[in-house]
């Protein structure tokens, strides 16, 4: 019973500590500017699609932890295939972010986030790498900022 018990609590410390690199200075804060792109279908009569230019500041407060402030504005376009007519609109909005990272090194970190308010967005899987304190990222998912959107970052 003791040994199920150490089996199971080192299988799970291990897991908290997959995928962490070493890095001086942990505590970071990111400015990223985006854009991004989206396509979607409504009752099959209708095809929208949008594009979105998006800027966000990050903190992280660990290596797996961040919040994020990001304000968007989002062109979008639908077309409605039975009727043959087109609407346009915009929306510009803001909303925090709760962002896990699956990965955090000193160059390269793989994340999720989830993000709520004036608009939305869930990530399932973005790639951020930095050289020195500028980076890029690319980030697959559904929402306000777009299912691909690309960008640079600095970090600070």
């Amino acid at each position: 019973r003791k040994l199920i018990l150490f089996i199971l609590g080192v299988s799970l410390l291990g897991t908290s500590m997959m995928g962490e690199e070493k890095s001086s200075k942990p505590l970071k804060d990111e400015l990223s500017f985006g854009l991004g792109a989206g396509l979607g279908a409504g009752l099959l009569i209708s095809v929208s699609t949008w594009s979105s230019f998006f800027t966000s500041y990050m903190h992280d407060f660990s290596k797996r932890v961040s919040l994020e402030a990001t304000v968007f504005c989002t062109f979008c376009e639908e077309h409605d295939i039975f009727f043959g007519t087109k609407e346009t609109g915009s929306i510009v909005g803001l909303y925090p972010k709760l962002r896990l990272y699956y990965y955090h090194g000193k160059k390269t970190r793989l994340y999720r986030d989830i993000g709520l308010g004036y608009g939305s967005q869930i990530t399932f899987l973005g790639v951020n790498y930095t050289w020195e304190n500028t980076g890029c990222f690319l980030q697959f998912g559904a929402g306000s900022e777009g299912l691909l959107s690309f960008g640079i970052s600095y970090r600070f």
